[in-house]
């Protein structure tokens, strides 16, 4: 049997002779040591930011929220209400910190806050271990500014978790591709895999794509002790999933609404048609905007493209764990399994902004050469847009007004009055209802009509008669050019007439007299 190999696939990275310009000020800089420090401080700043904002709940958010606060530990367990899918492990982990601090929300986005920081610092240690020092600094300064990684560090949702396990993951697969003679690596990766699956569905696919390159690199090596030590760790891996699967994943398989609304976010099958093929380019640009959250995302093509032929010839196994996940990931998305798209891969940010920082070095090299106005231009298109949009983001109040309607109605309800809830606002409500002790069972919720307008007439129809009737509208939909709210509106002005109403960002409230005219 050979001696196992303590080399790397290749040699450590190292800038390509055509690619050594006269040394540059500006880069310098960007690729000291105090200038990544403070990108990692920004980064971490602008994640707190956002989580001090307090933002209410949207509803995605309260529909798991009302799943694991209305739940113990033994109902998790079930499938979840309101067609949500998450990890077991990751449902168990906020309903202890529930149980344990209340269900306020920022004891239930504190997970996703804790994985954002620490997905973020472990890209920094990935960053600094495969690239040299300013394409790490431009590696972590997307990660640090990308909106939608900073958006879902304060979101009751499990991707936050996902980017900061894939993160974890790439940095296991790493130190074992470079010291596979240490045989408690094998042990960490084994156990982090095994246990990562019931905290992150898609960690799945970072397991099989840096799986594959390490046996892909035993096989090369004919290192026959490797090759059993990583049969091994797959064993353990494939278990572990196959008891999650079997025991809560499988039943959500059969959720068809689930399935019908992401539809369009599964890849055409077979890939070769016209329109598959427009998917799949629509798809891949947009990877740069969402999650990595560049504003010109043709930068981060460009970026991506230069990025892997410098680690192909650089970090070539380090460059395959990062892709080979996002191709796993399409292939469960032909097999309906993995809507690819959003925020289904934050998963790949991490390894996503690894190629581009590469890539955006190389590029910003090249340009300073020939020009330090063309140089500095391209740093700023590349990283200027994106910082003012997670500004802005932080600045915006996308969803607040549910806590502001309740807080109203419990101030201004007289006895007797009616409340009808438009009926994507009931979950909202009732989960700050809850919170503000207000009886949440005295609303009437809205059926779900669509396009069946007669539905709506019937159920103000029911509602005649009584002087004070109070209408909640939050998270309305489009309907049919005309907005379900208006319809509502016009119905009520008809029949009654509007005593007040109260307007905030995502939430009106209205109080109608509908007493017969």
């Amino acid at each position: 049997m050979s001696e196992p190999s303590s080399k790397p696939i290749e040699t450590a990275s190292k800038p390509l002779p055509e690619a050594t310009p006269p040394r540059n000020r500006a880069l310098v800089f960007l690729g000291s040591g105090v200038f990544f420090f403070c990108v990692v401080a920004l980064g971490i700043i602008l994640r707190g930011l956002y989580f001090a904002r307090n933002r209410a709940l949207w509803l995605d958010e309260a529909f798991l929220a009302l799943n694991i606060v209305d739940r113990d530990l033994r109902g998790l367990l079930d499938p979840l209400s309101y067609d949500q899918s998450a990890p077991v492990g990751y449902l168990m982990a906020i309903k202890a910190i529930v149980t344990t601090f209340g269900s306020c929300e920022f004891a239930l986005r504190s997970y996703s806050l804790t994985a954002g920081i620490v997905g973020f610092l472990l890209v920094a240690v990935l960053a600094s271990r495969v690239l040299e020092k300013p394409a790490a600094t431009f590696a972590l300064a997307v990660t640090a500014l990308s909106f939608p990684l900073i958006r879902y560090a304060s979101e009751l949702k499990q991707y936050s978790g996902d980017a900061a396990i894939a993160a974890l993951i790439l940095l296991l697969a790493i130190a074992l591709h470079d010291r596979p003679q240490d045989r408690w690596r094998f042990v960490v990766f084994a156990i982090a895999g095994g246990v990562s699956v019931w905290f992150s569905l898609a960690s799945v696919f970072v397991l099989a794509g840096t799986g594959l390159v390490l046996g892909c690199v035993a096989l090369r090596d004919r290192d026959g002790r490797r090759i059993a030590f990583l049969l091994g760790v797959a064993i353990v891996w494939v278990a572990s999933f196959a008891v999650n699967y079997m025991k809560f994943l499988a039943p959500t398989r059969g959720n068809t609404n689930l399935s019908s609304w992401w539809m369009d976010s599964f890849m055409p099958w077979p890939p070769l048609t016209a329109a598959a093929v427009k998917w799949l380019a629509w798809t891949f640009v947009s990877l740069f905007e969402h999650p990595l959250g560049l504003v010109l995302p043709g930068l981060g093509v460009l970026a991506f493209v230069i990025g892997c032929q410098t680690l192909h010839r650089t970090r070539t196994a380090e460059l395959y764990m990062v892709v080979l996940p996002l191709g796993f990931a399409l292939i469960a998305s032909a097999l309906h399994a993995y809507p690819f798209t959003e925020r289904f891969l934050i998963f790949a940010a991490p390894g996503l902004a690894l190629v581009v920082g590469s890539g955006a070095y190389r590029i910003a090299q090249v340009s300073w050469l020939n020009s330090k106005l063309l140089g500095a231009a391209f740093v700023m298109l590349l990283f200027l847009q994106p910082l003012l949009v997670a500004a802005n983001g932080i600045a915006d109040e996308p969803y607040g007004g549910v806590r502001e309607a309740v807080q109203t109605l419990a101030e201004q309800e007289e006895p007797g009055d009616a409340l009808y809830l438009y009926h994507w606002s009931q979950f909202e409500f009732r989960y700050y209802a809850d919170r503000a002790g207000y009886d949440a069972s005295r609303a009437q919720a809205g059926i779900t009509a669509r396009n069946e307008w007669d539905y709506y007439e019937a159920e103000i129809e029911a509602l005649r008669g009584n002087p004070r009737v109070w209408f909640l509208f939050i998270d309305v939909a489009p309907h049919l050019g005309e907005g379900e709210e208006q319809f509502f509106l016009n119905r009520l002005d008809a029949v009654g007439s509007r005593v007040e109403h109260h307007t905030w960002n995502n939430a009106r409230l209205y109080l109608y007299d509908l007493t017969n005219r």
